[in-house]
């Protein structure tokens, strides 16, 4: 949302359609385009399918955003360089609720814990990540910042 708010045209993509639909209403209702494709990041021809269809729609692409998740739970020795490659990105969140870490917050203890490291007290909300999105999607990012994980995680690293 926070791309279209800065005043971009959102092209969204998942491997489930549903919850996008309203996604690209709400997109729509700030006055910008919005498109729904279907796509499976982890598969070249999907991605190559989905990239020929948003340039055919909006004519080109200036901001691409990778964001699927990918938990892999060990110890870093034993990731595997597979693994290692399938989580690499820019923005480095912190805790926050999704399906992918439900069963971390079933968890009351380490709820708890974890929560009692973070200065703000909270868990993450999606809205956390808007400020760093529209930043590494502008011209601001665009001649020093090269190579960084920035990390959106309440403090949690700091502490």
């Amino acid at each position: 949302m926070s791309l279209a708010e800065a005043g971009a045209d959102v092209i969204v993509t998942s491997r489930t359609l549903p919850t996008l639909e309203k996604v690209a209403d709400q997109i729509r209702a700030q006055g910008r385009k919005s498109l729904v494709l279907d796509c499976d990041v982890s598969n070249i021809k999907d991605v190559q399918q989905m990239v020929k269809r948003a340039h055919n729609a909006m004519g080109r692409i200036d901001i691409l955003v990778n964001n699927a998740g990918v938990v892999t739970r060990k110890p870093a020795l034993e990731v595997t360089e597979k693994e290692w490659d399938s989580v690499v990105n820019t923005i480095g969140p912190g805790y926050y609720k999704t399906q992918q870490t439900a069963l971390l917050f079933a968890d009351k203890v380490w709820t708890k814990k974890t929560l009692a490291r973070i200065p703000p007290g909270r868990f993450g909300v999606p809205e956390d990540l808007t400020g760093v999105v529209v930043f590494l999607a502008s011209d601001a990012s665009d001649y020093y910042l090269i190579g960084q994980m920035i990390f959106i995680d309440g403090g949690f690293l700091t502490t």
